[in-house]
């Protein structure tokens, strides 16, 4: 997993790559340092990870107040005229 994470957080960071949310890098960097802190892994126990049962067919009752303060902090700001839809990335060939 880590390798999925590193490229996109390396071209983030660089330049390379382009994007109107700063979620992109920021939760690219959290989640590698959690995997180097966790040995590469997931630690689903993890208190920090504030992870929560959840089941597809019923929505927990704190998901619409969780779903909001995750929109409003990583809302990108609006699109200039001619810009991509927001949260898009606009990327440029590279290996």
């Amino acid at each position: 997993m880590a390798q999925e994470v590193e490229r996109p957080a390396k071209h983030l960071a660089d330049g390379a790559w382009k994007t109107t949310s700063p979620a992109w890098l920021a939760e690219a960097r959290r989640l590698l340092d959690h995997l180097s802190r966790h040995g590469g892994r997931t630690a689903v126990d993890s208190p920090r990870l504030n992870l929560r049962p959840v089941s597809l067919p019923m929505m927990p009752g704190w998901w619409a107040a969780e779903a909001t303060r995750l929109v409003t902090t990583w809302r990108p700001p609006p699109a200039a005229a001619g810009q991509k839809e927001p949260g898009s990335m606009i990327s440029s060939p590279s290996s």
